[in-house]
């Protein structure tokens, strides 16, 4: 080990609290020995699911706006490209990829993994008769499945779990009619409650930011999306840290403690999907919840710029993040607060 690698280790360790290390030093060791002992991964064989509500109701409508073939347009393409084995990450088209082809950079497998392909899927499925999107989604998360049944690669790290469990459970409840008591369903959910899992015992503190958001995140819409009293200590586990993360991640200005523009957004997007989940499934949204996102869209609003745009600090890249009137949009419905249009 050089000197360069003894700087950088010391500029890297010292901004981390002793708690992170510790955190850290146990995941690093707690991994090589799941991965040593060859851990069998969870499947569970009986739970229970509540009765969901859609998050994207407004999909139902999209065929109602005058303009909805150009407004979709490029969704269906992309859904169609999907549903063909096309996938484009990262600047790279990719035909038929694998999960773990070691030929790809590991955050294009990441993105990969993370399943946010459903979301043209459901375009797709809400405005074309002909759509071929439920079998598309339920090819490829078997697919999934199949090709990581062991703790092993990128599909079993917390960060791509929490991503890819929130895109499972929209699919689900949008393709439930097609899903009912079929076979295909139940080995869906039985992963996914597996998936909710091992995401619990292996929440990220040791990185915390954003990545643990994303943790919680997921632990909280899992635990409603399931009953029983693993799933309630999913959600009581995920509100009560979210809770206290708030507290050191959202600034008394509103803004993540990050200070990246687009961290802001997709973070406001995630409180935004919590606040709006527990609201749609009959859970109180916690005070300190709402008080987090009136700060975040008042920073937002604050930090605006007059063509709507947000400021490319940091890794802020546009075509990554949210879309900032999306979000206000969403935030005046939420508090029926005409400001933030």
């Amino acid at each position: 080990m050089n000197s360069q690698h003894l700087q950088l280790y010391w500029h890297t360790l010292r901004y981390l609290t002793l708690t992170q290390m510790w955190y850290r030093g146990r995941r690093m060791v707690r991994r090589r020995w799941w991965q040593w002992r060859q851990k069998p991964l969870p499947h569970p064989t009986s739970w229970d699911l509540n009765k969901i509500s859609l998050l994207y109701v407004g999909l139902n409508s999209l065929k109602q706006l005058p303009n909805w073939p150009d407004l979709t347009a490029e969704a269906c393409a992309r859904a169609k490209e999907i549903a063909n084995g096309r996938f484009h990450f990262l600047n790279q088209t990719v035909d038929q990829p694998h999960w773990h082809d070691p030929n790809l950079s590991q955050l294009w497998r990441y993105q990969f993994h993370y399943f946010h392909y459903v979301q043209p899927l459901l375009v797709w499925a809400a405005v074309d008769p002909d759509h071929q999107a439920h079998h598309t989604f339920l090819r490829l998360a078997h697919a999934w499945i199949n090709d990581n049944a062991q703790y092993a690669g990128d599909g079993w790290h917390p960060y791509t779990i929490s991503l890819r469990s929130v895109n499972w459970l929209h699919a689900l409840v949008h393709f439930h009619p097609h899903l009912i008591d079929t076979p295909q369903a139940s080995v869906l959910l039985s992963s996914l409650y597996g998936q909710g899992q091992m995401l619990y015992t292996d929440l990220e503190r040791d990185v915390r930011g954003n990545h643990l958001l994303e943790n919680l995140r997921a632990l909280i819409w899992l635990g409603i999306a399931f009953a029983g009293a693993e799933p309630t200590q999913w959600l009581t586990t995920g509100l009560d840290l979210l809770q206290r993360e708030t507290h050191e991640q959202i600034l008394a200005d509103g803004g993540h403690f990050e200070r990246t523009p687009g961290y802001h957004l997709v973070i406001l997007k995630d409180y935004l999907e919590i606040a709006l989940w527990l609201r749609r499934n009959g859970v109180k949204v916690p005070p300190w919840l709402d008080a987090a996102l009136e700060c975040m869209l008042s920073y937002l609003v604050k930090t605006l710029f007059a063509d709507g745009n947000v400021a490319l600090f940091k890794d802020t890249a546009r075509d990554q993040i949210p879309n900032p009137y999306d979000l206000l949009t969403i935030g005046a419905q939420y508090f029926v607060e005409p400001r933030y249009k």
